[in-house]
């Protein structure tokens, strides 16, 4: 785990026993990087049994993404 995280006791307990990934599309302390944010979508998506969308740009890179999902994955929107 990365020193860098900021997340809480909870967060760091949660990726310590397994129940919790973070992925991000920064590489070190370079920019965003739209190709690397993709990636980690997809990976995510990939290996996860339900999805939770928080926000969606129906024009966005992820809304692309999440018209090519399994039709069988559970999809949530908050």
């Amino acid at each position: 785990m990365e020193r860098s995280f900021r997340g809480g006791a909870g967060c760091r307990a949660a990726m310590e026993e397994g129940r919790m990934l973070v992925l991000s599309p920064f590489t070190g302390h370079d920019a965003p990087n739209a190709r690397r944010a993709v990636w980690c979508n997809l990976y995510v998506l990939a290996h996860c049994e339900r999805v939770v969308i928080g926000h969606l740009n129906p024009d966005g890179m992820l809304a692309r993404v999440l018209s090519e999902l399994d039709p069988e994955k559970e999809l949530a929107y908050l």
